[in-house]
């Protein structure tokens, strides 16, 4: 996930500084269908955090993304659910 976005960050920042232009400006272009190597860094970055949330899948709509991440706080604000934000890496690879 890091080095996912240490490239999108270096790429997007290139080309904002070269062609003059915003993050707003930036990603109006990319949703016109500029950059679409962009495009593709962000799609794999979602699907390295839905991968870090656990989830099997990357929601279709934002609106389950929303309800995934509500289900999530509440389950372990309560108890139910054990924090643990590095689960997803295996022991060999924990700081902690």
């Amino acid at each position: 996930m890091g080095k996912c976005v240490q490239i999108l960050l270096r790429q997007r920042n290139a080309i904002c500084r070269t062609e003059q232009i915003g993050l707003t400006n930036f990603y109006n272009l990319v949703d016109e269908g500029a950059y679409a190597h962009i495009k593709e860094l962000r799609a794999q970055l979602d699907i390295a955090v839905a991968k870090a949330y656990g989830w099997a899948t990357l929601p279709a709509h934002r609106d389950e993304v929303i309800q995934r991440l509500l289900g999530m706080n509440m389950a372990i604000s309560s108890g139910r659910q054990p924090y643990d934000p590095f689960a997803y890496l295996d022991q060999s690879a924990r700081l902690f």
